[in-house]
């Protein structure tokens, strides 16, 4: 059994995902029991753990393709909540391997969305997951709805309000819960390249094509000005780029180089949520530049996320399995 399930670590760590071997036994114990604890499997026989196993990697394999497809999450950096997969995974199988429709899709993914941003499952796995298992129990081909709606009021009751504000995205470093999120909108909201003016989107670009981080004012002129490394490296001064503009623009001024990409591109510089007044393209204003980019990434992000949540989300091309590539590394 160990080296089966070590033989589908090596195919998704070759797709670029890398996960334990004891993640996964999670995930075929919730697949076959529904349970949370280990201990559910005990008297499960060698014949139904196979079962479980093919049931497992089915559902993974769905679910990084929907992931990487509908959200552009496409590598194993920006791959958030990963204790949420058991979970979605047991939601699969008491569907019967797939969803009715695009809307159930999406709320689900609106669930998971928000289980990285709020860290649902950095605390005690075992019982958030009994208790998440719990109301989807009853989810069948007609109550379906019943059950996304109580993991979701159960992340409302966590949090509150689920609507994002400028103050979320004050994080730092890429081990921010908001990095995936700015790495999603980049792929989703029609961010487009600076110099190219192509948008990132991993349908347009495709999933071999895999973007940089690009800090917008460089780290050396901030270090110059002495701000705090928190505030070089916080999310609103990151963006993506192609590997080939990140190279161009290396570390120019962003003073200099904003207006000669959006002569260029008209457009862009909005695209990766960039503010309009130029005064805050000095460095002596770095510290409003973040915050009324910060702003901005809320209102496109609580956009995204409604449609996502209400089912007006456009569909999205159909590409090539995320798990059927094979990449030497990921940004």
């Amino acid at each position: 059994a160990r080296d089966e399930m070590k033989s589908r670590l090596n195919k998704w760590r070759r797709a670029g995902f890398h996960f334990e071997l004891d993640w996964l036994l999670r995930v075929i114990n919730v697949v076959l029991t529904g349970q949370s604890l280990f201990s559910a499997m005990r008297n499960t026989t060698t014949e139904e753990f196979k079962l479980g196993l093919d049931k497992a990697e089915k559902y993974i394999d769905r679910l990084l393709n929907l992931i990487a497809g509908r959200l552009g999450l496409d590598h194993d950096r920006v791959l958030g909540s990963r204790y949420s997969f058991p979970l979605m995974c047991r939601y699969l199988e008491q569907r019967g391997g797939d969803f009715a429709n695009q809307a159930e899709r999406d709320k689900l993914l609106f669930w998971y969305i928000h289980t990285f941003l709020w860290g649902r499952y950095s605390g005690s796995t075992e019982s958030t997951l009994a208790k998440d298992l719990e109301l989807i129990r009853s989810v069948d081909t007609d109550q379906y709805q019943d059950g996304l709606d109580d993991l979701i009021a159960g992340l409302r009751l966590q949090r509150g309000n689920l609507t994002l504000k400028e103050s979320d995205f004050a994080g730092a470093t890429k081990g921010s819960r908001f990095y995936p999120l700015l790495y999603m909108m980049t792929r989703v909201c029609h961010a487009r390249d600076f110099a190219s003016g192509d948008e990132l989107s991993n349908h347009i670009l495709g999933h071999l094509a895999q973007l940089q981080i690009h800090h917008i004012f460089p780290k050396a002129m901030l270090r110059q000005y002495e701000f705090t490394r928190r505030e070089i490296n916080a999310i609103a001064n990151f963006t993506f780029l192609t590997q080939e503009t990140n190279l161009e623009i290396s570390k120019q001024d962003p003073a200099i180089y904003f207006p000669y990409y959006e002569k260029k591109n008209r457009g862009v510089l909005r695209s990766h949520w960039i503010p309009s007044d130029k005064d805050l393209w000095d460095v002596r204003y770095y510290r409003d530049f973040l915050s009324e980019r910060r702003a901005l990434l809320a209102e496109d992000a609580n956009r995204f996320l409604d449609k996502l949540f209400t089912g007006g989300m456009a569909a999205t091309p159909d590409s090539i399995p995320i798990v059927d590539r094979v990449v030497a590394n990921v940004p």
